[in-house]
């Protein structure tokens, strides 16, 4: 299991994974056009990432595009079927999307 640079466990075996993860999540906090290119990194790297789909859906759902409800919903279907081991904090962020997905932001998870 590898961490993210903040040292939060991530259940990728892959360090191109878990280095591509943090790749997106600073690109995307600071507004890049690469949190594109390092997401794609980081699910060819660990296909079976559950983080990895997770975050994939929530930077879709930031374009607030009805459009792309189905690709999110691919991404949540993705992230449960790899949800097996994954950690209490990936759990809570699949829920996340979930509730995003279904168009109840608000809902506890």
């Amino acid at each position: 299991m590898r961490t993210d640079k903040r040292g939060i466990p991530l259940t990728t075996d892959s360090d191109a994974a878990a280095e591509a993860y943090d790749e997106t999540i600073q690109g995307y906090l600071e507004f890049r056009l690469s949190a594109t290119a390092s997401m794609k990194k980081l699910l060819e790297a660990d296909p079976d990432f559950a983080m990895g789909h997770c975050l994939k859906g929530f930077l879709l759902s930031g374009f607030h595009s009805v459009t792309l409800r189905e690709k999110i919903g691919e991404c949540l279907a993705a992230a449960e079927t790899a949800s097996a081991n994954a950690t209490w904090r990936e759990k809570a962020s699949i829920a996340a999307l979930a509730a995003l997905h279904r168009g109840d932001p608000g809902a506890p998870v």
